[in-house]
């Protein structure tokens, strides 16, 4: 079981390898926020990674963006690095009844 508290996931360009392109073209990425049954939300990061500008080993300092996931009971809160929210939700803990199961067959 996870604790309460905050969770920091970072997504970021590694190195372009030496490749750039004429028209400076993003390097189409996007990261997934998933909690399932409760939300599934997609964040697209193209527009922080312009190819030219290379990646984190590359020398560029901004080829990475951060996200925080908050956990408060059955709660989970993701946020990004400029606390926009990107996703919300409760984890429902539904038990079925042993009747509620005998309904069901």
């Amino acid at each position: 079981m996870i604790r309460d508290g905050d969770y920091i996931v970072d997504a970021s360009f590694w190195t372009n390898n030496g490749n750039a392109s004429s028209d400076n073209s993003n390097v189409p990425v996007s990261i997934d926020f998933i909690k399932p049954g409760v939300f599934y939300q997609t964040v697209n990061l193209s527009s922080l990674f312009p190819l030219n500008d290379g990646g984190l080993i590359d020398g560029n300092s901004n080829a990475i963006t951060s996200f925080t996931v908050n956990k408060s009971g059955t709660t989970y809160t993701v946020t990004d690095s400029d606390d926009n929210e990107i996703a919300q939700g409760k984890l429902q803990t539904y038990r079925m009844s042993i009747e509620e199961k005998q309904k069901l067959k």
